[in-house]
């Protein structure tokens, strides 16, 4: 039974990270957009817009990425050992 729950745990948990991460990749947008002011350009870095916030696209892009490929890994870990439990009982 207990490993039938670590299984599910992997399976939430690997679930989460491939949902989450490509919206922690792109959250710099949502930044820029809240960051600008109402009539203002969100791709401009100038005084009226919050564009500076999408040069962090540099750095989340690649760490959604590789949050992205770990919940996969993790994803199918759950799932062959969830299909192996199965198997067994």
């Amino acid at each position: 039974m207990a490993k039938a729950k670590a299984s599910k745990t992997l399976l939430i948990i690997g679930g989460c990270l491939t949902v989450l991460s490509p919206l922690f990749a792109f959250s710099p947008l949502a930044m820029a957009y809240l960051a600008t002011p109402p009539g203002g350009n969100m791709w401009s870095e100038g005084g009226n817009g919050g564009g500076s916030a999408i040069w962090l696209m540099f750095l989340t892009i690649p760490l959604g990425f590789l949050g992205l490929l770990a919940g996969l890994i993790v994803l199918i870990i759950g799932l062959v050992k969830l299909s192996q439990e199965k198997k067994k009982s």
